[in-house]
């Protein structure tokens, strides 16, 4: 990977998993529902002034316009939304390790689909691993006040996953260009967000740390995170920029840890491990022989969360997305993610 490469993935990393913290900082003044709506309204505004002044119109047929509302909801209302109602309970820390499980999902999400035949070796090793450490991640045996908002953080995860094969499977060989399609796919969520209304006229507190949070979150940890994630798969390719999901959870436990002083549990630091472990494992390619019809190892299609997230489009190409939080993810993935 190039310098230029490098510091785009680390700041990738440090946008996606800084989300967490900022939804946590929010929390306090914002109910879940306007958390969601206020950072994809705000996300999709970057995404469609860069595309204008990239000169890339949003799709215009129905059939992709429906696709992507699918999409968005899989893998942008449902997950931003859980992670924002679990961290009224939990740690952003721990909830940033649980999306660090995205790429599981995914994996799992493409055999079931039949993108993939089957699992082989120390692929299966990594996904029973990996869901081994999202066991440990819920803890049942500890505070049972905790389980159904950790619970709802693995869900967001499985959402990114499954969304990101979703869109992957119906967009591949789309005429839409990443951008517009990550652009329409924002968009779409924004829309369905609305539908929370009643959710939405919770007034709102006058905090104005929580108020700057959540800006960021939609502006930076949404918007110009998924122009950055664009632009560093069409630069370094999406293998490279595949190593987003191990850097976005230690991200997210730095911050909690440093700025929030959360505790770091052993189930936290062990579930973590194992997790990460898993998706290295689980995404490694299948030695296979010609004509054998095995398709790459999650290669390209996974995520990442707060976000998160969403990203967009063309599977199989090098400006196929993908991160973990997530983003769009026409093809990806992470945050929130």
């Amino acid at each position: 990977m190039s310098l230029i490469g490098s510091l785009r993935l680390c700041l990738l990393a440090l946008l996606w998993g800084s989300n967490y913290l900022l939804i946590k900082l929010a929390a306090p003044a914002f109910s879940p529902a306007q958390i969601l709506t206020l950072r994809l309204a705000t996300g999709a505004a970057v995404l469609l002034m860069v595309a204008a002044l990239r000169g890339e119109a949003l799709p215009k047929d129905r059939r992709t316009w429906a696709h992507l509302l699918v999409g968005a909801i899989l893998a942008n209302d449902v997950p931003y939304f859980l992670f924002a109602w679990a961290e009224q309970t939990v740690d952003s820390s721990l909830a940033g390790t649980c999306n660090a499980a995205a790429p599981l999902f995914t994996v799992v999400a493409m055999v079931l689909s039949g993108q993939r035949r089957r699992l082989r070796g120390g692929q299966l090793a990594g996904v029973l691993v990996g869901f081994t450490g999202v066991l440990v991640l819920l803890a049942p045996w500890g505070a049972p006040g905790t389980v159904p908002a950790t619970g709802a953080c693995v869900v967001a995860a499985a959402g990114f996953g499954v969304g990101f094969v979703y869109l992957g499977r119906v967009l591949a060989g789309s005429e839409h260009g990443p951008l517009a399609l990550a652009a329409g796919q924002l968009t779409a969520a924004t829309a369905v967000s609305l539908l929370t209304g009643p959710l939405l006229l919770k007034p709102v507190g006058g905090d104005p740390d929580a108020t700057l949070a959540l800006l960021a979150l939609g502006v930076l940890g949404t918007g110009t995170a998924y122009v950055l994630n664009l632009r560093l798969i069409a630069g370094e390719g999406p293998l490279a920029a595949s190593l987003v999901s191990y850097l976005l959870p230690l991200v997210a436990v730095g911050l909690g840890t440093v700025l929030l002083d959360e505790p770091v549990s052993w189930s936290l630091a062990v579930g973590g491990s194992a997790v990460l472990l898993g998706v290295a494992l689980g995404g490694r390619r299948p030695a296979s022989r010609p004509g054998s019809g095995l398709t790459p190892a999650a290669g390209s299609r996974r995520t990442p969360s707060g976000s998160a997230p969403a990203r967009a489009i063309r599977p199989g190409t090098a400006r196929s997305p993908r991160g973990p939080d997530g983003p769009t993810q026409a093809s990806r993935p992470g945050e929130d993610s």
